[in-house]
This record gives structure tokens, C-alpha cells and sequence, in this order.
């Protein structure tokens, strides 16, 4: 038995509804950097240049880490890329609460600016959560099971010995020397 990852087949069904959700949310928040860019632009700080252009660079990325966590292929690497635009965006953040910067039309409590710091770390937490599928042991005659169903008192073999798919069962392989 040898393990492999597979996003789609296997997926939770919490994943893939976190999944959904954060890809809408960072699509509609993208958007919203497009249609209604005001907001974002008196965020930025004064010391970044041109910030109108930075708002639409950053909408741009999170409508484009949104459609590719909905897609296997890009999951990985469109995780990775929200994780940075996170850290990237987080200047604007501080600003806002340091500055105390209200929405026009709004009124945003102080401790409700400074406590939207620390969701950066949940939002990172949760784009590193969604960057890979689950992990299946495959067994020789091609029938796949979750991890977290294998049967007890079968080990997980060493690091060295898992491989992905590609190559075909182990008994296919050829050693390289």
C-alpha cells in the first residue's frame, strides 16, 4: 500500500464547503475592489505609491485565488498566492486601525479595526488548510480509501517509500541506480 493526494474524489464535505466559501468570498471581495474601489484606496497607506493601481492589483489576485482554489490543478499555488496577498494587504490593515480610517457612510467601532488584525492569521491558516486534498492509501489492485479509514494496525510506510501515482503501482517501477 502507498499513499497519494487526491483533491477531488475525497475531499470533506467541511473542506469543500470552507473551500466555497472562501472562494466566493475572496471572488465577490475581488470584485468589489473594481466596482467600489473608494474604500480601499483611503486604506492604503500614504507611504505606498499610486494606491488606486495597488487596489486593483490586489482585487485582481483575489478574484484569481478564488477561481483557482475551485480548481485542483491551481489549489496549491493559488493558496500560496492568497497567503502572500494576505501578508501583502496587511500594512492597508494596521493603517486602517491605527489611523482609524472609517468607510464613508459607516461607523466601524476602534476595537472592531484593531480586532480584524489577527483574522489575517485565521485567513492564512485556512488558504494553508485548503492547499491540498486528501491523502489516500491506494492499494495494489487500484481500489483507493481515505486515510482516516484504513484499517487499524496497518502502518504508514516511510517517507522515502511514497510516491505519487504518476509512475503507476510500485511493483511497475523500475530502480534507479
Amino acid at each position: 500500500m502507498y499513499y497519494v493526494e487526491d483533491s477531488r474524489p475525497g475531499d470533506s464535505w467541511k473542506k469543500l464547503l470552507v473551500r466555497i466559501l472562501a472562494a466566493l468570498a475572496m471572488m465577490g471581495i475581488g470584485a468589489m475592489h473594481f466596482i467600489r474601489p473608494d474604500p480601499f484606496v483611503e486604506i492604503v497607506p500614504a507611504f505606498f505609491p499610486v494606491p488606486r493601481v495597488l487596489v486593483f492589483v490586489s482585487g485582481f489576485f483575489e478574484i484569481l485565488g478564488g477561481i483557482g482554489l475551485l480548481i485542483p490543478r491551481f489549489r496549491k499555488m493559488a493558496a500560496i498566492g492568497l497567503i502572500a496577498l494576505y501578508i501583502a494587504v496587511f500594512p492597508a490593515n494596521v493603517n486602517m486601525a491605527v489611523n482609524n480610517v472609517q468607510p464613508k457612510g459607516y461607523t466601524v467601532p476602534t476595537f472592531a479595526l484593531w480586532g480584524r488584525l489577527p483574522f489575517q492569521l485565521v485567513f492564512i491558516g485556512i488558504a494553508w488548510w485548503l492547499r491540498r486534498g486528501t491523502v489516500y492509501a491506494r492499494r495494489a489492485s487500484g481500489l483507493t480509501a481515505p486515510v482516516s479509514s484504513r484499517r487499524p494496525g496497518v502502518e504508514k510506510p516511510p517517507p522515502s517509500s511514497r510516491r505519487p501515482m504518476i509512475d503507476g503501482p510500485p511493483s511497475s517501477r523500475r530502480k534507479l541506480r
